[in-house]
């Protein structure tokens, strides 16, 4: 379908998912344009270096007229949005973004979908830079702005696809179809399964069901080789498992059960490094040890889904060695443990995590980098319905902070956020009558400094978290931390 049509219309064209879409349409050869608001985007340089123009408009006759194809998610009024009827009533091609995303999976001869509902963003990261060992250049399709200093969208000529495949819902609330399900990969990485989407979702175990549904396309395909790599430390994958047959799916991680078993793990502050086994024991045969592998991120959580990238690349027999060194020199996503700054001996870095197991997988990671350190936490929640839903969950996890200092709640453009009797202060007065006194609620970004001035030291590690604009407050702290010895 995709090579009949040549000028494509992106609404939400700022959105990270859309704006990497542009850019591989547009490495393919085709004209890209779009819509959204005049609100400064993380993508909006990239939509600029790529030429692509953006018209800050939803009136259906700012749609071009040239256009013969229309792309929507479920952001700014989803399929009800102005210019997506404007087109209907044109007669122009419509489709959703997940709709798109697997008409250029089918130009590709092997598609590789990352799904999860934590770590998705730097695992499709890893193996898009992995494949690149044999494979230049690969095609990806990433949920960030960039990787390092390079697009997180890429239309490549080899045959291989790597794409972060979402469980979020088509366009809710009218089709909650989780948008994974469109999707037909040859190859499945699942980092993890948990409770996410509140607006989506009624419970843990309608996630779990979804995701099996989603590995069970696999499974009715038959291969003879195993297709699906699994996290034998995440209690709902094992429980997926258990649906599957036992030759279609790899394990990895910690578990001692594990296919591909992570052992000897340490970690400093430049570089985590740990052993991979082939667990051939409960098989009747010998482990098989690869060697060493180093890597410049933190946390048992992402090394874990380190390990995931790998296993799937010695199952294609890529070299050990081509692997390793790849390894070294891995460059992360941005806002994933991102560094933005040292002054004297305080690090400032930036971190997309929104949901409290992400929250602790981050802190986890930053006390195994940085030991006998004071790590504080400027955390802007995303979404009233995550909010609300997680609200136990979210106190839980700011908690094991040395301090929190907590921003009013991020909205979705999709929810109304006068459905929900929450706010970061209620979160703030709950967790004080349980006796937790290390978050402090700050009524808006400008007043952050004073609030925070007090508690920066000398050996702080300054973490802003969350989904929505928070990477921007970086500047108001820093004139809060002396300047000598500045990097």
């Amino acid at each position: 379908m995709l090579k009949d049509i040549h000028t494509i219309f992106i609404v939400g064209i700022k959105g990270v998912g859309m704006a990497n879409l542009a850019i591989i349409l547009s490495q393919m050869g085709k004209h890209v344009s779009g819509s959204d608001t005049s609100h400064e985007f993380i993508t909006d340089k990239e939509l600029i270096r790529q030429k692509i123009t953006v018209i800050h408009s939803f009136e259906p006759d700012t749609l071009p007229s040239s256009t013969e194809l229309v792309v929507y998610s479920a952001a700014h009024g989803g399929n009800e949005n102005p210019q997506v009827q404007e087109a209907k009533k044109r007669g122009i091609r419509v489709l959703h973004q997940a709709e798109l995303l697997q008409e250029i999976a089918k130009l590709h001869h092997t598609s590789i979908a990352v799904c999860g509902c934590h770590g998705k963003t730097t695992t499709t990261s890893m193996l898009a830079q992995l494949l690149d060992l044999t494979e230049s250049p690969v095609s990806y399709f990433i949920g960030t702005s960039s990787i390092g200093d390079k697009p997180a969208g890429q239309y490549g000529l080899s045959g291989s696809f790597v794409y972060e495949a979402d469980e979020y819902g088509m366009d809710p609330p009218r089709d909650t179809t989780p948008k994974f399900l469109f999707y037909s990969p040859d190859y499945i990485l699942c980092t993890n399964i948990d409770y996410d989407h509140p607006d989506i979702y009624k419970s843990k175990e309608e996630v779990k069901r979804a995701f099996v549904t989603f590995f069970k396309k696999i499974q009715e395909k038959k291969y003879a080789q195993r297709k699906i790599f699994l996290c034998a430390d995440d209690p709902l994958s094992m429980q997926a498992a258990e649906e599957l047959d036992s030759e279609v799916y790899l394990t990895y991680g910690f578990a001692r059960e594990a296919h591909i078993r992570i052992e000897d793990f340490t970690t400093d502050t430049d570089y985590s490094q740990f052993r991979l086994i082939f667990n051939h024991l409960s098989r009747g045969g010998f482990d098989i040890d690869f060697g060493l592998f180093k890597v410049p991120l933190f946390g048992k959580k992402i090394i874990g889904n380190v390990a995931g990238a790998i296993a799937l690349l010695l199952n294609w027999d890529y070299s050990v060695v081509d692997i390793q060194k790849k390894l070294e020199t891995f460059k992360g996503p941005k806002r994933r443990f991102e560094f933005i700054k040292k002054m004297d001996d305080v690090y400032i870095f930036d971190d997309y995590a929104h949901h409290p197991q992400e929250i602790e997988a981050t802190l986890d990671a930053a006390r195994l980098r940085f030991k006998n350190r004071d790590i504080l936490i400027i955390f802007q929640p995303h979404t009233y319905s995550r909010t609300a839903a997680l609200e136990e969950e979210f106190i839980a996890a700011l908690a094991k902070a040395d301090h929190t200092f907590l921003l009013p709640i991020f909205p979705s453009a999709r929810e109304n956020k006068e459905m929900f009797a929450i706010s970061s202060e209620d979160l703030v007065q709950k967790a004080h009558t349980k006796g937790i006194v290390n978050i402090t609620y700050i009524p808006s970004p400008e007043e952050l400094s004073q609030y925070m001035a007090p508690y920066i030291k000398d050996n702080s590690v300054i973490m802003t978290m969350g989904a929505g604009d928070v990477y921007k407050v970086a500047p108001m702290i820093t004139k809060h931390v002396r300047h000598s010895g500045e990097e």
